[in-house]
């Protein structure tokens, strides 16, 4: 059984599967990619107020990411 009312209501078929997915995923995942659009517009806006720092702040995540990835591969 899946988590889903509608889809436990009617069962799997073809066009029970788009609707499912219309009904149950695409809600979800269109809100987290608002909420992802609305965060980068945040990011744009005080990178483009304060680019000194946003340059310093890319500089040290690509440096802890670096090394992370180097300590991963010993």
């Amino acid at each position: 059984m899946s988590s889903c009312p509608w889809l436990n209501a009617r069962g799997i078929s073809s066009d029970g599967l788009i609707r499912m997915v219309e009904d149950c995923v695409m809600p979800p995942a269109m809100a987290a990619v608002d909420a992802v659009e609305g965060g980068l517009a945040c990011l744009r806006d005080q990178a483009r107020a304060k680019p000194r720092q946003a340059l310093l702040v890319a500089g040290a995540a690509g440096l802890v990411l670096g090394l992370l990835l180097a300590g991963r591969r010993r």
